[in-house]
């Protein structure tokens, strides 16, 4: 259970970073003079944009984790229980694209130093992120149409407190 928690984790992290790929792919494309046979023209393409193909592999890729956890979600069944307190974490959202991927779209591209920066900044802010708990707080989620709530409920007569996700709109309750 531990290690599939671990992999969620990091599938969440894959999937916050989605968009940061998404937006590095017009920012690091490069059209060079295209002159020549179909053949030269590819291997221009690809030999100057091997940054930008890399982005959209790895945008690709966090596209495919989202759909499979949304597959996964949707075997989910309904738990139910008594909501005493809810509070919506709507905030996180942002706070993960504003403190986090915007402005690591500002990186000098143009340099392997700077692209080895941010990598490097990836892999700490990743293992931050998968530490603390943080891989809820996912912009992807938010424009999947997910919310954050942070709720008490009763189970089993105990009062337990819980972050979530949802589609549903949770209330006291």
């Amino acid at each position: 259970k531990k290690d599939e928690n671990i992999l969620l984790k990091i599938q969440m992290y894959m999937i916050s970073l989605w968009l940061l790929f998404v937006l590095m792919i017009p920012l690091t494309l490069k059209w060079s003079d295209m002159n020549g046979s179909l053949k030269e023209k590819i291997q221009v393409v690809f030999g100057e944009n091997i940054f930008p193909i890399l982005c959209l592999l790895m945008a690709v890729i966090g596209w495919l984790m989202v759909k499979q956890l949304e597959y996964r979600w949707n075997g989910t069944r309904d738990l139910s229980v008594q909501v005493t307190k809810a509070e919506s974490e709507n905030f996180e959202y942002l706070t993960f694209l504003t403190t986090y991927i915007i402005p690591l779209v500002c990186i000098d591209l143009e340099n392997i130093r700077y692209i080895v920066v941010l990598i490097i900044l990836l892999v700490i802010i990743g293992v931050i992120f998968i530490r603390s708990d943080f891989y809820l707080g996912n912009p992807t989620l938010a424009i999947m149409g997910y919310r954050l709530y942070r709720i008490q409920y009763i189970l089993e007569g105990q009062t337990e407190e819980k972050l979530i996700i949802s589609k549903d709109k949770v209330q006291e309750g």
